[in-house]
């Protein structure tokens, strides 16, 4: 049973729902100390997956999944140079290389504003990489997913 007491002192939130008042006592054992909300409390457990709770229990099949792994890794490719070009300019570039290539500004600001424009632009020379990029992500999360038992293990 839940006191209402952690640490020595009292911790007492309460939580109106349908204009009705409960206590909820600390974190912990938030799930045993809802006073009047009863009918809430007794509601039955959400199937968990992955961790995340889910109210229906459904799961996409495992090619919807490894093809929105896929799908998504291949639309981000095109971000990739702007990525690795930040991660070189601070990692090895001097301040004053950063500021007269920016022209001042910051380098989220120059990627954001310059870079991810043009890398869009060129997404069509990037096509065949982006393909290759979406088809290995999507083999190798079938790889692991197999590997590892399913979503259910």
């Amino acid at each position: 049973a839940c006191d209402g007491r952690r640490g020595g002192e009292s911790r007492e939130l309460m939580i109106s729902r349908f204009a009705r008042p409960a206590y909820v006592c600390g974190l912990p054992s938030a799930s045993r100390c809802v006073g009047s909300l009863s009918a809430v409390s007794r509601r039955p457990p959400r199937r968990l997956i992955h961790g995340i709770s889910s109210a229906s229990g459904h799961q996409p099949p495992l090619a919807v999944r490894a093809s929105l792994v896929g799908a998504s890794t291949a639309l981000a490719t095109p971000l990739f140079p702007v990525i690795g070009l930040n991660q070189l300019l601070f990692r090895y570039a001097s301040p004053e290389l950063r500021v007269a290539l920016t022209g001042g500004a910051s380098l989220l600001q120059f990627s954001l504003m310059t870079l991810v424009p043009n890398a869009f632009y060129y997404a069509p020379l990037l096509l065949p990489f982006a393909l290759g990029n979406g088809l290995t992500a999507a083999a190798a999360y079938l790889v692991v997913e197999a590997g590892g038992g399913g979503p259910a293990a």
